[in-house]
């Protein structure tokens, strides 16, 4: 879609009853347009996979069970 009608749809919003994340000190807009591009929601799904692989904290929930606990380099759902 245009950003015009994006940001129309956006403005349209406005006014509508709070949200239930509603806050006396919000300051952000209830709706923003992202400006990242047609493609922004691959990227973010891509740059949460390969921080999911490279995290030591959450690496392995690529991995299977039977392979937890194991040398990291020598797992098989690990890039290394």
């Amino acid at each position: 879609a245009s950003t015009d009608l994006l940001e129309r749809l956006a403005g349209s919003v406005a006014n509508l009853p709070n949200s239930i994340s509603a806050r006396k000190d919000r300051t952000a807009p209830r709706v923003t347009v992202a400006r990242g591009g047609q493609h922004a929601v691959l990227r973010g799904a891509a740059a949460l996979a390969v921080s999911g692989v490279l995290s030591p904290r959450f690496g392995q929930i690529f991995t299977a069970e039977r392979e937890r606990g194991r040398d990291i380099l020598q797992g098989k759902g690990i890039a290394a």
